[in-house]
């Protein structure tokens, strides 16, 4: 059995986490608009995937400018940008800070690194409802501090899991298609799997997933989809499987994987009819 690293959770009722998960995921969209500003589109917006750094519980963006990557630290909302790979002088917590607060700071970074500022704009590859903007809003974070430590518990537990159901598929390695990724848009964690794992040519995935919580769901969960599906389409009521339901399990990372496993099975064997 793949080894899972999981970290304690239930600190805080992950009903509780909306509030949390909505300056967490306001505030990673400033990773992505710098990516969408300094780096060539791609199509689905894949130059906005973000990336999870367990060791430091934050979002990553892929390499924007040369050596040069930001960070978000979810239970502090701290940005920090990080060149080769180190973190940089002047971290800003946006706790208290508005969005247009956030943007001066991000421009005198960049005017520090003599990067184009005039190439910097606010705005996203997609569409997101709520979003924060202006001066006329404050982002919150202290007041949210356990519930943020939660919600990167969550995170940090779902990378895992994800990560070993990517690492058993069959010539994972070999045929590694997409790794772990944040999804900013919809604040998912997914892998990408084959539908056929004997037939990977066939071109057919589907989409294991964490979501950190959304409209249909108060709490956060994994889920499995087909990849054909938006990665904000309703997933299989059977493959959903709820935060607060793994809180009663002694192995919750083995029980989420076993869960995960089955429904991967269950789909795989529904194309194969």
């Amino acid at each position: 059995m793949t080894a899972i690293t999981w970290w304690s959770v239930g600190a805080v009722d992950p009903r509780r986490l909306g509030e949390a998960r909505r300056q967490a995921h306001n505030a990673a969209q400033w990773l992505v608009r710098l990516t969408h500003s300094y780096m060539p589109p791609q199509p689905d917006a894949r130059h906005a995937l973000l990336r999870w750094d367990p060791q430091r519980q934050a979002l990553v963006t892929q390499e924007f400018l040369t050596q040069l990557t930001v960070e978000l630290r979810i239970p502090e909302l701290a940005l920090q940008f990080k060149e080769n790979g180190r973190a940089a002088p002047h971290v800003i917590k946006i706790d208290d800070r508005t969005p247009a607060e956030v943007e001066a700071w991000v421009l005198v970074e960049l005017l520090h690194r003599g990067v184009d500022r005039d190439r910097f704009s606010k705005s996203l590859p997609y569409e997101m409802a709520d979003l924060m903007t202006g001066d006329a809003v404050r982002y919150v974070a202290e007041p949210l501090a356990a519930e943020l430590d939660e919600l990167a518990a969550w995170f940090a537990n779902a990378a895992s899991v994800l990560t070993a159901v990517e690492q058993e598929a069959p010539g994972a390695v070999a045929r590694r298609i997409q790794p772990l990724w944040c999804r900013p848009e919809v604040f998912h964690l997914t892998v990408l799997l084959p539908m056929r794992p004997h037939d990977a040519s066939s071109g057919s995935m589907l989409r294991a997933g964490f979501s950190a919580g959304d409209g249909r769901s108060e709490q956060p969960y994994f889920y499995l989809a087909s990849h054909d599906a938006k990665a904000g389409a309703t997933p299989r009521p059977d493959a959903v499987l709820t935060a607060a339901s793994l809180l009663g399990e002694r192995q919750p990372g083995e029980a989420a994987l076993d869960r995960l496993r089955a429904a991967i099975g269950a789909m795989r064997r529904t194309a194969a009819k």
